[in-house]
């Protein structure tokens, strides 16, 4: 059976071919593709090889300018794998940051009054 592509430069003839590497990597890429993320690609594939016009590309495909600007803005940025939905949810959960002084102070009024807790909203307030 036949190895795919190891990595290593092509030559042809004797010759470096430019970019190959890139090209046959790009082509792995590819099988993580979501099905938008394709249909995105094909539509910065028709922008590139018609005069980079975003206007002509949003009539030809009915996306809005911005949307394909920032689909363009993304390949740009990230390449192939940029196109792909990142997720809604944030990478990080924000914390409240209490001091240790109302943490302390906290303690110290559970332990006055253990079992009633309308003493224990009232004295936070003070």
């Amino acid at each position: 059976m036949k190895k795919g592509y190891t990595g290593k430069s092509m030559t042809v003839y004797g010759t470096t071919m430019p970019f190959c590497r890139s090209i046959a990597s790009s082509s792995f890429k590819t099988h993580s593709l979501t099905i938008e993320a394709k249909h995105r690609l094909k539509i910065i594939d028709w922008y590139l090889n018609n005069n980079r016009n975003v206007s002509l590309t949003s009539r030809r495909y009915g996306y809005h300018r911005n949307t394909i600007s920032n689909w363009i803005k993304k390949y740009n940025k990230k390449g192939i794998l940029g196109l792909n939905d990142m997720p809604k949810t944030p990478l990080s959960k924000p914390r409240k940051k209490v001091s240790l002084d109302i943490v302390f102070k906290v303690v110290e009024i559970r332990k006055q009054y253990p079992n009633d807790s309308v003493n224990f909203y009232v004295s936070l307030s003070i």
